[in-house]
């Protein structure tokens, strides 16, 4: 429970140093003269920062929100309010959240594929390693020995469960 509540923090911290600084640098884009569709992309690439660094969709989504406020404060007139004047920014900011909460979903899709991925090769190298062991195997007493420092080198892997073909898990820890 506690490390749940500490890495929501961590998360939560990612997600607001990640747009103070997007924010930061769309107030110095606005300085140098560049046009708004900068500091768009640079709050599009704000949320999917924070969908790569954090884990589960809803910071990718918040950030998208998060970053959408952010970009009506401080980027569109009247500035410092959540007012909107020109309809056209209304265009502006569904677009910026529908690509926003799309971009995190996929990233976030693309980290749980990639550990998935990881895990699977895993353990088809234990299975590799095993299958390799056991067909040398002279006799029974070489089979129950290998089969004893398989199940050893699965605890110590730390093995949650052993999933079956739908994924499911039928066997834990």
């Amino acid at each position: 429970m506690m490390i749940k509540k500490k890495e929501i923090l961590q998360s939560l911290l990612k997600l607001m140093v990640i747009v103070f600084a997007a924010t930061i640098l769309g107030k110095i884009f606005t300085e140098l003269g560049f046009p708004e569709t900068n500091i768009v992309v640079m709050y599009l690439l704000a949320v999917l920062l924070v969908a790569r660094f954090t884990s589960g969709y809803q910071y990718g989504i918040l950030s998208a929100v998060v970053s959408l406020i952010c970009y009506n404060y401080f980027f569109t007139e009247p500035y410092h309010t959540l007012a909107v004047n020109d309809p056209g920014y209304l265009i502006t900011f569904s677009i910026m959240l529908t690509t926003s909460i799309l971009t995190s979903a996929l990233t976030t899709k693309e980290k749980l594929l990639t550990e998935e991925a990881n895990e699977r090769g895993k353990e088809s190298q234990i299975l590799y390693m095993l299958s390799s062991k056991l067909s040398d195997a002279a006799d029974m007493e070489a089979v129950l020995k290998i089969a004893a420092e398989s199940i050893s080198h699965l605890l110590q892997v730390n093995v949650m469960g052993i999933r079956s073909t739908d994924g499911s898990i039928f066997w834990q820890w």
